[in-house]
């Protein structure tokens, strides 16, 4: 099966107050022209759909547009999770009738971890992959507070419960695979794993108070993990199936030369190396940050406007001169 792994698009964030919603329209479009030009079979977001909890009603017109444009452009499935910056009652809210589109969101974890594994079918009804679809997943969600407990220990608990709840996804997948047949698995996530580098320009993230969990609270079943929460698009150190498909807009000046991308990722079997290859998003806006003194970045602006190219810029005063 060919998935198409992206998240952390932020729909409905400000830049210095400046909204962003053209660009995310524009990326949406370009995801779904790649999704029919790349045969894309499924569809996984990873997390941070939305940029606030509470969404507008541009950023859900936005959103259910482009749901509707993927399903027309061929994709079968559509798989989301909820990150922690989306709101998971949001998220969850139109689950019923989107499924019945074969669009699958999982915005909070539930009391019956199999709610969190989706089987995905041929034409044919039979079972060709699974999709373990874990959302952000909060300390409350899953786990009980020890009174008096240390920031330490806390740390080791949450962590201990990741790699709980996700051991329990595994077991729940085994228990329903097809007698006969072997199908892919596929995990998702919304958290900081250790071995993972931070973008320069990305605030401090947090699994709740946890900074990393290790690569090991994955399951040996999973062919592939599909992650979100990491703005920069890498692979998870030595772990070439565990990668961040990184945010597809920059999130602040710092990330205007990083290029950003979606993975397309080809699982012939279960059990075998997926072909993970990356797809270079347009830059929809330049970003620049022009730094000096007041000459420097007069002269830097001038050169700037003389080309005529459309350019957001930073502007960082550094020089001993005073602005007036």
């Amino acid at each position: 099966m060919r998935f198409l792994h992206t998240s952390d698009w932020h729909i409905g964030r400000s830049l210095y107050e400046k909204r962003t919603q053209a660009l995310h329209v524009a990326f949406l479009d370009w995801l779904v022209g790649t999704i029919r030009n790349q045969s894309v079979e499924t569809l996984l977001v990873a997390g941070d759909i939305f940029d606030t909890a509470s969404v507008g009603n541009v950023s859900q017109q936005t959103y259910y547009d482009f749901l509707t444009k993927v399903r027309a452009a061929g994709c079968a499935h559509v798989v989301i999770i909820g990150g922690n910056h989306d709101s998971p009652s949001f998220i969850d809210a139109p689950a019923a009738l989107l499924s019945s589109m074969d669009i699958h969101v999982v915005g909070s974890p539930s009391d019956d971890v199999s709610d969190e594994v989706i089987a995905l079918r041929d034409p044919e009804g039979r079972v060709a992959a699974f999709v373990c679809a874990v959302p952000f997943l909060r300390d409350r969600d899953i786990r009980t507070s020890a009174v008096l407990e240390s920031l330490d220990d806390k740390n080791e608990a949450l962590s201990a419960a990741i790699a709980a709840h996700y051991r329990e996804v595994a077991q729940a997948v085994e228990q329903m695979m097809p007698a006969e047949g072997d199908p892919p698995v596929v995990a998702m996530g919304h958290l900081f794993v250790s071995g993972s580098q931070q973008g320069e320009g990305e605030r401090d993230l947090y699994v709740g108070s946890l900074a990393q969990v290790p690569a090991s609270v994955f399951p040996p079943l999973f062919d592939y993990v599909a992650l979100g929460h990491l703005h920069r698009g890498q692979q998870v150190g030595c772990c070439p199936c565990i990668r961040y498909s990184g945010a597809p807009l920059p999130m602040g000046f710092d990330d205007g030369s990083l290029r950003p991308h979606v993975l397309v990722v080809d699982i012939p079997k279960a059990r075998s190396v997926p072909t993970v290859t990356p797809i270079a998003v347009p830059i929809f806006m330049p970003m620049r940050r022009i730094s000096g003194t007041v000459a420097d970045i007069e002269r830097e602006l001038k050169a700037r406007v003389e080309t005529g190219t459309p350019l957001w810029v930073e502007v960082v005063h550094d020089g001993q001169d005073v602005v007036s």
